[in-house]
């Protein structure tokens, strides 16, 4: 069995009514995903990023899984985390409305698998959810066969080239996606640690504020949950002719 190598626990809207104490590196995650209005203002808008104090480029993989059973899981993480995160990751599973599974590779490091998990609405691409990502000493195949082995499903491979700029308080990634072609992901993130449900409301709704105005100001149309369902739906049925390639779509 794997030994334990990084484990990092995120909540992107905390449902507990409780302070995030017992959540080790908690964080309130806010993206929007966003197309560029044309390609002539979207090359001005990469342009813009090149005072960014950090950029990287990467290439990743990812398989999304149908997701199995809770108690699959569970047992699948045995050995990748230590047991107090193992114990946090099964209350917060045990309470989910819905999950879901992926593992991820870049080009050069360890495969990681990621959990999202929900007490309302959609883990996929919904607001309110806790995510957990967790780095193994595996390739992205063997970290694959330690879930089908333990009952998941792969439903979809994903491919994308991206191109990561980080500034203070901000994530801006460059992505050509398989399938969806070129958007823009931008990011804001924050600490959670002691925050109340209502204070991590009131962050969040405030990041997403200002996430909404930097979007509009740089020529970025943000794409709504309603879309990003339909591309998501359509991409998922065809996935084998776009996986690793340059071919998108219009939905």
């Amino acid at each position: 069995m794997a030994k334990k190598q990084n484990e990092t626990l995120k909540s992107e809207e905390q449902v507990a009514s409780t302070p995030i104490e017992a959540i080790d590196n908690a964080i309130i995650e806010v993206e929007l995903k966003t197309v560029p209005t044309d390609d002539s203002s979207f090359r001005l808008f990469v342009q813009s990023l090149a005072g960014s104090p950090s950029k990287v480029i990467k290439h990743q993989r990812n398989h999304y899984f149908k997701s199995g059973s809770k108690e699959g899981v569970i047992e699948a993480i045995k050995g990748l985390v230590g047991l107090p995160t193992e114990e946090s990751i099964a209350n917060h599973l045990k309470n989910a409305t819905s999950f879901s599974l992926r593992t991820r590779q870049d080009d050069d490091g360890d495969a990681m698998l990621i959990l999202k998990m929900s007490l309302g609405g959609d883990a996929v691409n919904g607001d309110d959810r806790i995510e957990v990502e967790i780095k193994a000493p595996l390739t992205i195949e063997e970290l694959d066969e330690l879930l089908t082995n333990n009952g998941a499903v792969i439903e979809s491979g994903w491919s994308r080239s991206r191109e990561e700029y980080t500034f203070d308080d901000m994530k801006v990634c460059i992505d050509f996606n398989a399938g969806y072609g070129r958007m823009a992901e931008i990011e804001k993130t924050t600490s959670a640690a002691g925050l109340t449900t209502e204070q991590v409301a009131e962050k969040k709704a405030k990041m997403l504020q200002e996430l909404t105005v930097w979007a509009k100001e740089n020529g970025l149309v943000i794409l709504d949950k309603a879309k990003l369902g339909q591309m998501y739906k359509y991409y998922v049925e065809n996935w084998r002719y776009y996986y690793g390639t340059q071919n998108t779509f219009l939905v």
